[in-house]
């Protein structure tokens, strides 16, 4: 039998890619559609039953050694990369599109929740994050960051082969998000927003400040020395002719001006 010729490996590598995108596509589309359908009563059980599932994996995991911890996610990073680096342009737009809408959903979701149900989901997953990473040894602490390094360099070097075309159609989705959000936003959460953005903008003034400050003490003592040592400043010279020494050759240097001198 003769060998396949790598034109038809490819023909067929595409149609199952196609096939392959197009089933995520459908699945995404049914997942928001479904979500978006539902009431809010079906949204919390769900977020509930989620809640509950991850909470059982969490402790399933958490019984495990290092060994087997570092394994599982090294592996599922390993996944990830293979699975990413293998997808065409195509396959890219579409998760990304699928991400896009299921972080939109996301957004709109919550942005008609309460400030108190807000305040208890961070509080919920600020204490699950602060527990996951405080039960990890230094060999899980260095995968994690790893694979985020990993996924951030990834994620930077597809973004930054992207088109112009591409990167303004994304700067437009994540515009039109955030104008989205901040319009469905009520006055405490605004003022809790500009309250949190100012906070944050002192800072990081402050700090920017005082660096600047420290690094031009620290350049005036420089010059100071320097002029200290090849060429004083001008009060030095000024105290040098009034008390005068018939021993120093003031014509040396032209920013002193003393007339002419008699003595008795």
């Amino acid at each position: 039998m003769p060998p396949k010729k790598r034109s038809h490996i490819g023909r067929h590598t595409a149609a199952a890619a196609a096939k392959k995108a197009k089933r995520s596509a459908i699945n995404a589309s049914a997942v928001a559609a479904q979500r978006a359908s539902e009431d809010p009563q079906q949204r919390a059980t769900r977020l509930a039953t989620n809640a509950a599932v991850a909470s059982y994996d969490a402790a399933s995991t958490a019984s495990d050694g290092p060994e087997t911890r570092s394994k599982r996610s090294a592996i599922k990073a390993s996944a990830v990369a293979a699975q990413r680096a293998s997808e065409d342009p195509q396959q890219r737009a579409t998760r990304l599109a699928t991400n896009a809408a299921v972080a939109s959903y996301d957004a709109a979701s919550t942005a008609s929740d309460g400030p108190e149900t807000r305040s208890k989901r961070n509080a919920i997953n600020a204490s699950a994050v602060a527990a996951q990473r405080a039960s990890g040894d230094p060999q899980q602490r260095a995968t994690r960051l790893a694979t985020n390094a990993a996924v951030a360099s990834y994620d930077a070097a597809s973004t930054a082969s992207d088109g112009p075309e591409t990167r303004s159609k994304r700067s437009a989705i994540k515009a039109s998000a955030v104008a989205a959000q901040r319009a469905s936003e009520d006055p405490q959460q605004r003022a809790t927003r500009l309250a949190t953005n100012a906070a944050a903008t002192a800072a990081s003034t402050f700090s920017t400040h005082s660096h600047d400050s420290d690094q031009q003490r620290s350049t005036f003592q420089r010059n100071s020395r320097r002029r200290g040592l090849t060429s004083p400043n001008r009060p030095y010279w000024h105290l040098r002719a009034f008390k005068y020494e018939p021993n120093f050759n003031y014509s040396m240097h032209a920013d002193i001006n003393i007339g002419e001198m008699f003595f008795n």
